[in-house]
């Protein structure tokens, strides 16, 4: 089983080769994991998708 980094990278890696991937995963990210990993999310788990552009970069805080 893939852990969050794996998961993460192979979905960024599929996003950046496929816009019909891409365009899904930003307008309903939750959907397009659950379909894409085959794992129920939790009903109040809440997806936000960050698309960095060339000039932009985002860093993780929690």
């Amino acid at each position: 089983m893939e852990d969050r980094k794996q998961l993460e990278r192979r979905i960024v890696e599929k996003a950046m080769k496929d816009e019909t991937f891409r365009n899904q995963l930003i307008e309903k990210p939750k959907e397009t994991l659950e379909l894409e990993t085959g794992i129920k999310l939790p009903s109040g788990l809440n997806i936000h998708i960050l698309e960095e552009k060339s000039d932009e970069v985002y860093t993780i805080s929690r």
